[in-house]
Protein backbone atom coordinates (compact mmCIF):
# COMPACT_ATOMS: atom_id res chain seq x y z
CA UNK A 1 0.00 0.00 0.00
CA UNK A 2 1.43 3.36 -1.00
CA UNK A 3 2.02 5.98 1.65
CA UNK A 4 0.88 9.56 1.18
CA UNK A 5 1.87 12.86 2.73
CA UNK A 6 1.08 16.58 2.37
CA UNK A 7 3.55 18.11 -0.09
CA UNK A 8 4.14 21.83 -0.68
CA UNK A 9 2.99 22.79 -4.20
CA UNK A 10 2.82 26.57 -4.08
CA UNK A 11 3.03 29.66 -1.97
CA UNK A 12 1.17 29.77 1.29
CA UNK A 13 1.50 29.24 5.02
CA UNK A 14 3.53 26.56 6.75
CA UNK A 15 1.99 23.09 7.04
CA UNK A 16 1.08 23.60 10.69
CA UNK A 17 -0.77 26.86 10.00
CA UNK A 18 -2.59 25.49 6.92
CA UNK A 19 -3.52 22.28 8.76
CA UNK A 20 -4.94 24.18 11.73
CA UNK A 21 -6.96 26.55 9.55
CA UNK A 22 -8.31 23.75 7.36
CA UNK A 23 -9.25 21.59 10.36
CA UNK A 24 -11.34 24.47 11.68
CA UNK A 25 -12.96 24.97 8.27
CA UNK A 26 -13.68 21.25 7.88
CA UNK A 27 -15.47 21.10 11.24
CA UNK A 28 -18.05 23.48 9.82
CA UNK A 29 -18.82 21.09 6.96
CA UNK A 30 -20.62 18.59 9.19
CA UNK A 31 -24.40 18.41 9.04
CA UNK A 32 -26.83 17.32 11.71
CA UNK A 33 -29.55 14.73 11.19
CA UNK A 34 -32.92 13.79 12.59
CA UNK A 35 -34.56 10.37 12.35
CA UNK A 36 -37.72 8.80 13.75
CA UNK A 37 -38.71 5.18 13.51
CA UNK A 38 -37.57 1.82 14.73
CA UNK A 39 -34.30 1.49 16.62
CA UNK A 40 -32.60 -0.14 13.63
CA UNK A 41 -33.80 2.64 11.30
CA UNK A 42 -32.52 5.36 13.64
CA UNK A 43 -29.19 3.53 14.07
CA UNK A 44 -28.84 3.17 10.29
CA UNK A 45 -29.63 6.85 9.77
CA UNK A 46 -27.03 7.83 12.39
CA UNK A 47 -24.38 5.62 10.77
CA UNK A 48 -25.21 6.99 7.31
CA UNK A 49 -25.02 10.55 8.60
CA UNK A 50 -21.66 9.87 10.27
CA UNK A 51 -20.23 8.40 7.06
CA UNK A 52 -21.53 11.35 5.02
CA UNK A 53 -20.03 13.81 7.50
CA UNK A 54 -16.65 12.03 7.38
CA UNK A 55 -16.59 12.16 3.57
CA UNK A 56 -17.67 15.82 3.51
CA UNK A 57 -15.10 16.80 6.16
CA UNK A 58 -12.26 15.04 4.30
CA UNK A 59 -13.26 16.72 1.02
CA UNK A 60 -13.37 20.20 2.58
CA UNK A 61 -9.99 19.61 4.30
CA UNK A 62 -8.38 18.45 1.03
CA UNK A 63 -9.72 21.42 -0.96
CA UNK A 64 -8.73 23.88 1.77
CA UNK A 65 -5.18 22.49 1.94
CA UNK A 66 -4.89 22.75 -1.86
CA UNK A 67 -5.94 26.41 -1.70
CA UNK A 68 -3.26 26.91 0.99
CA UNK A 69 -0.54 25.46 -1.33
CA UNK A 70 -0.45 21.84 -0.09
CA UNK A 71 -1.38 18.61 -1.90
CA UNK A 72 -1.93 15.03 -0.66
CA UNK A 73 0.57 13.03 -2.74
CA UNK A 74 2.24 9.61 -2.68
CA UNK A 75 5.66 9.36 -1.05
CA UNK A 76 8.30 8.62 -3.67
CA UNK A 77 9.74 5.11 -3.47
CA UNK A 78 13.28 6.38 -3.97
CA UNK A 79 13.96 9.66 -2.25
CA UNK A 80 17.34 9.67 -0.49
CA UNK A 81 20.61 10.40 -2.29
CA UNK A 82 23.97 10.20 -0.50
CA UNK A 83 27.00 11.72 -2.21
CA UNK A 84 30.20 9.78 -1.56
CA UNK A 85 33.14 11.26 -3.45
CA UNK A 86 32.50 10.72 -7.14
CA UNK A 87 29.53 8.39 -6.73
CA UNK A 88 25.92 9.07 -5.86
CA UNK A 89 24.26 6.20 -4.03
CA UNK A 90 20.47 6.16 -4.27
CA UNK A 91 18.62 4.37 -1.47
CA UNK A 92 14.95 3.59 -0.87
CA UNK A 93 13.28 4.70 2.40
CA UNK A 94 14.33 1.41 4.08
CA UNK A 95 17.99 2.22 3.39
CA UNK A 96 18.49 -0.49 0.75
CA UNK A 97 20.81 0.59 -2.08
CA UNK A 98 18.85 0.78 -5.35
CA UNK A 99 21.37 2.41 -7.71
CA UNK A 100 24.87 3.84 -7.91
CA UNK A 101 25.50 6.64 -10.40
CA UNK A 102 28.84 8.08 -11.52
CA UNK A 103 28.76 11.88 -11.49
CA UNK A 104 32.24 12.89 -12.71
CA UNK A 105 34.53 10.44 -14.41
CA UNK A 106 32.74 7.15 -15.25
CA UNK A 107 36.06 5.29 -15.42
CA UNK A 108 36.76 6.08 -11.75
CA UNK A 109 33.51 4.40 -10.65
CA UNK A 110 34.61 0.89 -11.56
Amino acid sequence: MAQNQWTKIGVGPTYEMADAQCNLMAMGAQQGSFAMGSASFVAGAAIGSAIGNAIRTAYVKKQCMTMQGWKWMPVEATKVAVVNGKKVVVRNPNGKKTAEICVRNPASCQ
